[in-house]
C-alpha cells in the first residue's frame, strides 16, 4: 500500500496526547511517519506516529529541511517550528 504521505508534508496529529499539533515528516514508511515540529519534538528526537493517525495539513512541502535532517546536517530547531508556523498561518490567510 502506497502511502498518501511524503517526505517534507506537513501533518496534523489527529490521535493521542499530541492530539492537534502540527509536525513536518522526515521519514515516511509503510505505516508509520516520524514527525519533527523544532519545540515538542527536535530534530534528534523525531515522534514515531501510524499514518491513520495523521491529517495532511499542507500540500506546500519544507522538504529542504527534510532532506537535510535525512543527510544529517544541521537544521537549528527554531528556524523549523518558525518555518512550520509560518506556512499555517500562510494557509490560513489563503
Amino acid at each position: 500500500m502506497q502511502s498518501l504521505f511524503s517526505i517534507g508534508d506537513l501533518a496534523e496529529s489527529t490521535a493521542g496526547r499530541d492530539k492537534g499539533k502540527i509536525y513536518l515528516l522526515i521519514k515516511v514508511e509503510e505505516d508509520t511517519a516520524y514527525c519533527v515540529n523544532g519545540r515538542d519534538r527536535k530534530i534528534d528526537n523525531p515522534k514515531k506516529k501510524k499514518i491513520r493517525h495523521l491529517k495532511r495539513v499542507s500540500t506546500a512541502r519544507l522538504s529542504e529541511f527534510a532532506e537535510r535532517i535525512q543527510k544529517g546536517e544541521s537544521v537549528g530547531n527554531e528556524k523549523l517550528f518558525r518555518s512550520i508556523k509560518a506556512q499555517i498561518q500562510k494557509k490560513q490567510e489563503d
